[in-house]
């Protein structure tokens, strides 16, 4: 039952989401990934390089907190997917977790000026935990929301650009977070850390409320059907053979990413400055900056090519790009070179952020899928596995990317007195995984079968079926 290219290629009106809606989704968006990537970017400049905790101790406490994290999400997905009242399934989840998430952000950086270094790993884990918590209860209803919010192949992938768009516009802020608190505005870095993200906080605040004020909530076409326990519905998504091929791909692209994603941090400040961490923080800024800009242009770039030939080789052509970036690596960390090195964020911000919106667009199909098969509308679940598997990559990563620079030889406290071997072996690591995770996300890739002319059939199976149900009920 294949349709006509111009019928397949065609967003019927009722299925087009408002322009306010998808900037709402947005601004969701960026304060649930604001408030993470903050606490990823400022964590090891401020706990280690300006409080001296050790970096493998560091890596531990982000390993468990995301794998808290990870553990919250599908709980969280399927309580989401089942709850039922008269404001809908998601938007009093984000209402009641919002505030919440933005103190708990707010409260990670405002430790005791004098406390120990126990009680400092004691204060990071307390405070990130809870964090976490609330930070689950956002996450995953704002991103159901967006998966949910059109029916549409297309469509689908416009909303997850524009609320990728708004994600990364918006997280221009996080890249200068380190360089202002190291300014000559503030007295010490301490006030400076307190000050900025304190007001980052509230502006995050404000922005986790607008999907549940402006997103119009689909009613779920699964109501009335017995409530499934979370084994057995984790047990349907395992079985699903595309969404196993998106879980693959995600976790091995974060993987590779995270694990080295703080090294260039240390070859920024160690290699091209010498240690001189006040002028490597000024680029530091300039290189998120670069990677901000980038991925902002990859949501509008990859839209346009997965239109135009399909979202799993879209896909293939933004893990080509995280091989390129890996390359560059090699060729322009070099001492002194301070401005060369802004290819590497660019590239790889148009790598992670293409994959990271085709997937999300893929995975949209994937539920419409699992409907049709089982008649359940459980986006919930399926955001939050996924990004249970994000979360794993990125924590395993983590876990692993402290352990690496100690191994490596590196010590803060020989300041821009590095061992040239270890710095050597940064930058090779720095290189090397994510090239491997790239190489994998493209035959990863070639597996997945849910291709636009099938997702059109899916779309008509379950409008027919709507529709037959509809008037079931009207003659009864």
């Amino acid at each position: 039952m294949n349709a006509p290219k111009s019928e397949v290629t065609s967003t019927k009106p009722q299925d087009r989401v408002p322009a306010i809606e998808k900037f709402a989704i947005g601004l969701g968006q960026a304060a649930a990934m604001g408030t993470h990537n903050a606490l990823t970017t400022l964590s090891s400049p401020v706990y280690n390089v300006l409080m001296g905790m050790n970096p493998a101790y560091l890596s531990a406490l982000t390993f468990i907190q995301r794998l808290w994290d990870a553990f919250l999400d599908p709980l969280v997905g399927q309580f989401s997917d089942n709850l039922s009242t008269r404001w809908g399934r998601r938007k009093p989840l984000i209402f009641a977790a919002a505030l919440p998430a933005a103190a708990m952000f707010a409260a990670i950086w405002w430790f005791p000026r004098n406390i120990s270094a126990s009680g400092l790993i004691i204060y990071f884990f307390v405070t990130s935990l809870a964090f976490y918590f609330f930070h689950s209860f956002l996450y995953v209803p704002v991103t159901a929301l967006q998966v949910e919010a059109t029916p549409d192949y297309h469509e689908r992938t416009r909303v997850a650009s524009i609320a990728g768009i708004c994600t990364w516009a918006f997280s221009i802020i996080n890249q200068w977070l380190y360089p202002l608190l190291e300014s000559k505005w503030f007295s010490n870095p301490i006030s400076g850390t307190r000050c900025i993200t304190g007001g980052a906080a509230i502006l995050y605040a404000i922005m986790a409320l607008a999907p549940a004020w402006l997103v119009h909530e689909r009613a779920p076409k699964s109501a009335g059907l017995p409530r499934q326990r979370l084994f057995d519905a984790l047990r349907d998504t395992c079985k699903n053979r595309d969404f196993l091929v998106l879980l693959g791909i995600r976790s091995v692209s974060q993987f590779g990413f995270s694990v080295v994603a703080v090294l260039g941090f240390y070859l920024n400040c160690y290699m091209i400055h010498g240690g001189d961490l006040a002028a490597a923080s000024t680029v530091q800024g300039w290189l998120g900056t670069a990677y901000v800009v980038a991925s902002v242009f990859a949501f509008w770039f990859f839209r346009v090519v997965a239109i135009a030939i399909g979202k799993r080789r879209t896909l293939q052509v933004a893990a080509a790009f995280l091989v390129i970036g890996a390359a560059l690596k090699l060729i322009v960390y070099q001492p002194g070179l301070k401005w060369a090195q802004l290819v590497v964020p660019a590239t790889n911000g148009l790598a992670l952020s293409g994959i990271s919106l085709i997937t999300i667009a893929m995975l949209a199909d994937v539920v419409s899928a699992d409907e049709l098969e089982t008649r359940r509308r459980r986006e919930g679940l399926y955001c939050s596995v996924l990004s249970w598997f994000d979360k794993f990559g990125s924590s395993s990563g983590a876990l692993l990317s402290g352990i690496l620079l100690v191994l490596t030889g590196f010590d803060a406290k020989l300041g821009g007195a590095q061992p040239a071997a270890t710095l050597l072996h940064i930058k090779w690591l720095y290189a090397a995984l994510p090239c491997i995770g790239g190489l994998v996300t493209v035959v990863l890739a070639q597996r997945y079968s849910l291709q636009e002319a099938k997702a059109y059939e899916i779309k008509q199976a379950l409008e027919a079926r709507n529709a037959e149900q509809a008037a079931q009920v009207i003659s009864s």
